[in-house]
């Protein structure tokens, strides 16, 4: 889920391949341990443009799966794709799917920052950013909710690289942030956050200019694009740089 859709079983792959499959396949596995009523397939499957016979070729999709699954023995009696009045539910334990795993070393990583715990908060949020290997859902043929799914864990892996980021700022760790944050700031031009701590990168080992100049061409570039001013925190951010003094909230050696 977090990249390619991906079935795997003591190293065999059991992934399917026909799109619609696969899209059925996500969102239920999206939803796993929840259940699908087949209206929400159905939408999902084709939208504002069902054909007149979805529902018994929702049933005959869900077939498959089960003899993909389960008739080749692919996976361990703990999993299964349970009927349930209207609808469909995936039981899964959520050690086994990977967007389960990720929040959960997410939590895990808060936890462990909020506890002063900061090299094992990093080691967790690393561990959990590694999981991704891809756009979420990628190569797969999505409709409202598994787009919706997606944009989601999109934009919490996006709050997890910053936390893990900030951290990495709180361990002093301003040199070896350096390239990475330039690699951001490029990626996201207007992403203020990125910005910001590329700045407390720079300024964290000495590079004081660049940290100002940082801010300079993202001030440019806001007011060029959008017709706004950075946010009141960052120019008190630039404020402190020119003055010398050590930005609230971090650690520098």
């Amino acid at each position: 889920m977090l990249g390619p859709l991906v079935v795997e079983q003591d190293g065999r792959d059991f992934t399917p391949t026909a799109p619609k499959l696969r899209t059925l396949l996500g969102l239920l596995v999206a939803q796993q341990n929840r259940m699908v009523r087949t209206s929400a397939l159905i939408d999902e499957l084709w939208g504002e443009t069902p054909p007149g016979s979805a529902r018994a070729v929702v049933q005959t999709y869900v077939h498959r799966l089960r003899r993909l699954f389960l008739g080749e023995g692919a996976v361990p009696a703990e999993i299964g794709l349970h009927t349930y009045g209207d609808g469909y539910c995936l039981r899964v334990p959520t050690t086994r799917v990977d967007h389960c795993a990720f929040n959960d070393l997410v939590r895990d990583g808060a936890a462990a920052r909020a506890g002063g715990d900061l090299d094992r908060a990093s080691t967790l949020l690393r561990r959990a950013l590694a999981l991704w290997h891809g756009p979420a859902m990628a190569g797969v043929e999505t409709g409202s909710r598994l787009s919706a799914f997606a944009a989601r864990m999109e934009e919490n892996r996006l709050h997890a690289l910053e936390a893990r980021i900030d951290v990495d700022l709180e361990l002093g760790l301003h040199r070896v942030l350096v390239a990475e944050l330039k690699e951001h700031v490029l990626t996201f031009p207007l992403h203020e956050g990125f910005h910001a701590r590329l700045m407390r990168a720079l300024y964290g080992c000495d590079r004081r200019p660049e940290a100002l100049d940082v801010y300079r061409d993202f001030r440019h570039r806001m007011i060029s694009s959008v017709g706004l001013e950075p946010s009141n925190s960052l120019q008190r951010l630039h404020q402190s740089m020119i003055s010398g003094e050590t930005p609230a909230g971090s650690r520098y050696p």
